[in-house]
């Protein structure tokens, strides 16, 4: 019995100790609860932190077309203006000179509605010189200046202008010097294709054969090879513009000369006129460029442009002189009668006797074509010197015809011609210039 109780007495566990294990206990559950949720918390940061990660981002659309132009102003080391197309082919005007003449400091001469030539800061077109990729380019005009109605928009990534002189230009001009650029495929990351096509009508309608209705296609293609050493890319171009034009005129049309049969100091007008001028415009344009790249340090690029424009229209007219019928040996000199004026003394109406209406018919065609290719070649050596070597061929060909034919009604009785119609004009030229 004895044995027993002694036996009890080694195994019973004292409240104290019993209170330790049980302390023990509860502290390791904590610590191993906090551990677990120290791990969870830091797995689901690294989550967030890999959501909010960015790999690249991408602006496109009008947007990147105003940051590549502010862009290239806050770069450059002289005073320039730039425009940039938001993407291949979508500068949004008919040609280049639309895009240019928005410009700060630059405007647009329009011909028979198209913007043709550019001033800037004022200067005549002639004062300023124009670079394609850099290199000077002939014209169609009839001076230096170069006629941009030849360049589609669809076909140039951007415009540089050089407001101030800058010695890495080989060609300038004393107002400025225009650089357009088309595009090179090795700055694009991936394969680009554009497709666009438009229409347009002409409010006047059509008449003499002429429709009153255009079009205007282009297509473009941008891609990259082994292993993005190489890029070629490839830009078309077709556009057919109607020519519709009404013109209503009067000469003089505040003279207060005397005029048989109007009161003196009667407000009246020394002719009239009528026109209607109906014919198209078509041009075609192409441009290739293939660009080779080994290398960080050497870049090479090939590239051509080649347009071709066709201008043809017809205009006929109906003109007559209420000043002079023909010379003074006339039967009878012009005279007015049954006369009406206004109150403020300027004619409205009557009827004018002895009068020789002329009728004018003008036939006009024009042929432009523009033919540039060079090949640069950039190389760059470790110690910051970089070695620029550029050959380059423009030509440009226009061939025009001008007729004009002029038909009057005879007087009755000798007079100073006595036919009733003069022949016609013609006058060709043809011009083509190299560079």
């Amino acid at each position: 019995m004895k044995t027993s109780h002694a036996s009890r007495e080694l195994f019973r566990v004292q409240p104290v100790a019993a209170g330790c294990l049980v302390t023990l206990a509860l502290m390791a559950g904590a610590a191993h609860a906090q551990q677990a949720q120290t791990e969870a918390d830091k797995a689901a940061a690294e989550k967030a932190a890999a959501d909010r990660q960015l790999e690249t981002v991408t602006v496109t659309g009008i947007r990147r077309g105003i940051e590549a132009a502010i862009s290239v102003k806050k770069n450059s080391d002289s005073i320039v203006e730039a425009v940039s197309a938001e993407d291949i082919g979508k500068l949004p005007d008919v040609s280049i000179a639309e895009s240019i003449a928005r410009l700060p400091g630059l405007s647009a001469q329009r011909v028979a509605g198209r913007a043709q030539v550019i001033s800037v800061r004022g200067l005549s077109p002639d004062f300023a010189t124009t670079l394609l990729n850099g290199r000077e380019m002939v014209s169609t005009g009839d001076n230096r200046s170069v006629e941009f109605d030849q360049y589609p928009s669809e076909l140039l990534s951007g415009v540089v202008v050089y407001k101030t002189p800058d010695a890495g230009l080989v060609g300038q001009g004393l107002s400025g010097t225009i650089d357009m650029q088309t595009v090179r495929p090795l700055n694009f990351s991936n394969r680009v294709v554009t497709l666009n096509a438009r229409g347009q009508r002409n409010s006047l309608g059509s008449a003499a054969n002429a429709s009153a209705t255009g079009n205007r296609l282009s297509a473009s293609y941008i891609d990259q090879f082994a292993d993005r050493t190489i890029g070629v890319s490839l830009g078309y171009v077709h556009q057919e513009t109607p020519t519709q034009e009404e013109q209503v005129g009067l000469y003089e049309p505040w003279d207060q000369s005397a005029r048989t049969g109007l009161a003196a100091g009667t407000y009246n007008s020394g002719g009239i006129k009528a026109l209607r001028r109906t014919g198209k415009t078509e041009r075609d344009a192409l441009m290739g460029t293939i660009e080779f790249r080994p290398t960080k340090n050497w870049t090479s690029v090939v590239d051509g442009f080649w347009t071709k424009a066709k201008a043809e229209d017809t205009a006929n007219q109906f003109e007559m002189s209420m000043t002079w019928n023909g010379g003074d040996d006339a039967p009878a000199g012009l005279n007015w009668s049954n006369p009406t004026t206004n109150a403020n003394g300027t004619q409205t109406g009557g009827t004018l006797l002895n009068a020789y209406p002329l009728v004018r018919g003008m036939y006009n065609k024009r042929d432009d074509k523009i033919v540039a290719t060079g090949w640069n070649n950039k190389l760059k050596f470790e110690s910051g010197l970089s070695l620029t070597a550029d050959v380059n061929y423009s030509r440009a060909t226009r061939s025009e015809i001008n007729l004009e034919n002029n038909t009057q009604l005879s007087r009755v009785g000798a007079g100073r011609w006595t036919t009733s119609s003069w022949p016609s004009t013609r006058v060709t030229s043809r011009r083509s210039a190299r560079a």
